[in-house]
């Protein structure tokens, strides 16, 4: 697991419903990160091969969402964002339709996983990883974690073996491109935007059952962990 620094944002808004007036986000003294923007800096990155300078800001913006338990807005920014960088046609191809069963396991495995917390005090915290190689039957774990801290994200990885909860598949939602026609920059937009629905199915969960004071972290395989809950 890669480290994982956490740092405030702040989101600029008009109007009164969060979701529907959404505008981008700002980092503490960075320039506001606009749906457009954020697809003009994939496309330089793209250009460039110069991935280490989205992984900070992607991580940040879905963060802030998280933290909030927006999923509106998480939703409202990726959606925006695919519908900048795709054709119509290749819009309609990611896009995820509906997330209903992703959303019911995810709400099935987190009341297990707490329940076992509950008796098991070993258990500090419940981390999600989905995982995607282009094969079907890909999907995603829930992770008892017997370690936790904010200073880093090496915590998701200490768990006991009988302490994995099966989740929900992800390969449906992930196979939009299999002849590999999207561009360098739409591949990236188009699987961030998964991503985030993904996140905000695991958000709208854990704001269903989740525990206060029980952390939950959510993330693809091998990438930063987004904190849904901390302690």
């Amino acid at each position: 697991m890669q480290s994982s620094r956490r740092r405030n944002r702040l989101f600029a808004q008009t109007g009164t419903a969060a979701g529907a007036a959404y505008c981008g986000v700002r980092p503490l003294g960075e320039d506001v990160v606009t749906p457009q923007s954020w697809v003009e800096l994939v496309e330089s990155a793209a250009k460039r091969v110069r991935w280490d300078d989205i992984y900070g800001p992607h991580h940040d913006i879905n963060q802030r969402f998280a933290r909030q338990l927006d999923w509106n807005g998480l939703e409202h920014f990726h959606d925006e964002a695919l519908r900048l960088a795709a054709s119509q046609q290749q819009y309609d191809n990611v896009r995820v339709k509906e997330l209903a069963d992703f959303e019911a396991t995810m709400c099935n495995i987190l009341r297990e996983g707490l329940d076992r917390a509950a008796l098991k005090k070993e258990i500090r915290a419940l981390y999600f990883e989905y995982f995607y190689d282009g094969s079907e039957g890909c999907d995603g774990n829930l992770f008892l974690c017997d370690e936790y801290t904010e200073q880093d994200d090496g915590w998701a990885a200490e768990f006991d073996p009988s302490d994995v909860i099966a989740g929900p598949g992800v390969s449906r939602y992930l196979s939009y491109d299999r002849e590999f026609t999207f561009s360098t920059t739409l591949q990236c937009i188009a699987r961030y935007y998964v991503d985030a629905m993904f996140l905000a199915a695991a958000v709208r969960a854990w704001k269903n059952v989740g525990t206060p004071g029980v952390p939950f972290g959510f993330s693809e395989h091998d990438g930063r962990i987004i904190l849904i809950s901390e302690a």
